[in-house]
């Protein structure tokens, strides 16, 4: 096998031009796929920590109704004493509330649709993208039943500024159809650069947003965060064994985040599809290239066959061949695909100029620089698929020769 491994190695010196250009055309290819696996890597991880931070939580307890029909009416009770079970059972975990209601603003000036967002303010401050994004004014404090703070696009369109009153509208949660009005001051102005946070919402403390709500102490979600995924299943066991309170239950943030989870599965599928169709154009060339170089050997096989060679033996022979350009173009590749990934993963894929400051990926704000993660496990699978697929481009060419007779390959011309 060394001496037949040998012999492979000094065929593919023999015509060095093609050989060259079939290994930078299989390592191209293959530096492309690792590259964008990278960088949707890096997308999709960047997505899911926005998602799960913002939007839901490593667990998040919910009324058991709000994943399908998210009505201001499905809430969860006794939020309080949840926080205090939740943060109990995880000490180094951010444990938050959330309320998730929509009334109309008015100002002296004008009055506006919006959202009407309820947070505890000392945990949201890690975590809502306003609380680092403020251009005026300070972030809300801790039971500040009356402040308020909104998108600079939606300040202007009301004309209030720093300590202005807004008064937000809602049906009364008791009476549909009756209204409540609660007056609050501005205490903050933030630019998140997400149109919906800037231009159509106003965020409030939990207990400032309560009296849209029925019930005593109620929220839409209690969500817990980590700082990584790793406790979420022992978190979300925990959870399960505490007492929520009537139609309550605990998700993991892949039960509650579904839409984004099957975003991600249909692109990496795509992905997978176009990195395939590569792959077999990848082939075709292979193919192409082991196919010349079988043809133009006719004769030197028959040779070698007269003087004792088994035709399995040469078929092992073109086998080698391909294996050994898919080992070099799998180590060319993977050192192009890594050095391709460097200033992704440093300085990022920068789409504001065609897309703005963020944008949105089911309901999840999304920066517009997009940055690469590394992802060493994939790489190595991709680099062993680039050899098998040239080990299997090597087949068809293989089969040919080891269907040779001595004496016509001898005399081929």
């Amino acid at each position: 096998m060394l001496s037949l491994l040998s012999m492979a190695g000094r065929n593919l010196f023999r015509n060095k031009r093609r050989s060259i250009i079939t290994v930078l055309g299989i390592s191209i290819g293959l530096a492309l796929c690792q590259t964008i696996y990278n960088l949707n890597t890096g997308n999709y991880n960047k997505m899911l920590d926005t998602g799960i931070r913002g939007a839901s939580g490593h667990v998040v307890v919910q009324h058991e109704r709000w994943l399908d029909d998210p009505e201001v009416k499905h809430v969860i009770q006794g939020s309080t004493a949840i926080v205090e079970g939740l943060q109990a059972e995880n000490p180094e975990a951010v444990v938050t509330r959330r309320v998730l209601a929509a009334g109309l603003v008015t100002s002296p000036t004008n009055a506006i649709a919006v959202g009407v967002l309820g947070v505890d303010p000392e945990p949201e401050r890690q975590l809502n993208r306003a609380a680092q994004k403020m251009v005026e004014g300070e972030w809300l404090k801790p039971d500040d039943r009356r402040g308020l703070v909104l998108g600079d696009t939606l300040a202007k369109r009301l004309g209030v500024g720093i300590k202005g009153r807004i008064v937000v509208m809602a049906p009364d949660p008791n009476d549909p159809s009756e209204s409540t009005s609660l007056l609050f001051r501005v205490r903050g102005i933030y630019h998140s650069g997400v149109e919906v946070l800037d231009n159509f919402s106003v965020i409030v403390s939990v207990p400032g947003a309560q009296p849209l709500l029925t019930g005593e102490d109620p929220v839409h979600q209690v969500a817990v965060i980590y700082e990584d995924d790793a406790p979420t299943e022992v978190g979300l066991a925990k959870a399960k064994k505490m007492d929520l309170g009537a139609d309550a239950v605990a998700l993991s943030w892949k039960e509650a985040l579904p839409d984004l989870q099957a975003f991600i599965a249909i692109d990496t599928r795509t992905n997978d599809i176009f990195f395939f169709i590569l792959g077999f154009i990848v082939i075709l060339g292979v193919i192409n290239t082991m196919l010349m170089s079988v043809l133009e050997r006719v004769r030197e096989f028959g040779v070698m066959m007269a003087v004792g060679m088994r035709p399995q033996g040469l078929a092992v022979l073109v086998l080698l061949e391909g294996f050994l350009l898919g080992l070099a173009s799998a180590v060319v590749g993977s050192l192009i695909g890594a050095a391709l990934t460097y200033p992704l993963a440093t300085t990022g894929l920068d789409f504001s100029e065609a897309m703005g400051e963020t944008m949105m990926v089911e309901g999840v704000a999304m920066d517009s620089v997009m940055v690469a993660q590394y992802a060493p496990d994939r790489m190595l699978i991709y680099a062993i698929a680039a050899i098998l697929m040239t080990i299997l481009a090597s087949a068809w060419p293989a089969i040919r020769v080891s269907r040779m007779r001595p004496i016509q390959a001898i005399q081929h011309q």
